[in-house]
């Protein structure tokens, strides 16, 4: 999204934190993988850690090509998403939650 804006100088906000974090995560789902499930055979979290590491392999992956492919076109794009998508939650924005007090308009009746 900051790319998107033209704000590529603030990417690295949260760029630093992702490369930061990632190898931790790895690193800690690997020694509890086999320190702790595997010798107390917990085959089942043992499996979804490595779905877990995987996954967010392929999520920081994916973010950094898409970013890059942003950073080569060198300009400002737009979306072609739109940018009021039809959702009937939305329209429950527009809902007053507490209805005006009779005596008092300024605020909800307490």
């Amino acid at each position: 999204m900051l790319i998107r804006l033209g704000k590529l100088r603030y990417a690295w906000v949260t760029a630093a934190p992702g490369l930061f974090m990632m190898p931790i995560c790895i690193r800690a789902g690997y020694l509890n993988i086999t320190k702790n499930f595997l010798p107390h055979k917990l085959y089942l979290l043992a499996g979804i850690s490595v779905i877990l590491m995987a996954l967010m392999t392929i999520v920081i992956t994916l973010a950094f090509r898409r970013w890059y492919a942003l950073v080569r076109i060198g300009r400002t794009v737009a979306d072609s998403w739109p940018s009021r998508p039809h959702c009937p939650l939305l329209q429950l924005s527009r809902v007053k939650v507490f209805p005006a007090d009779a005596d008092n308009n300024n605020g909800p009746a307490i």
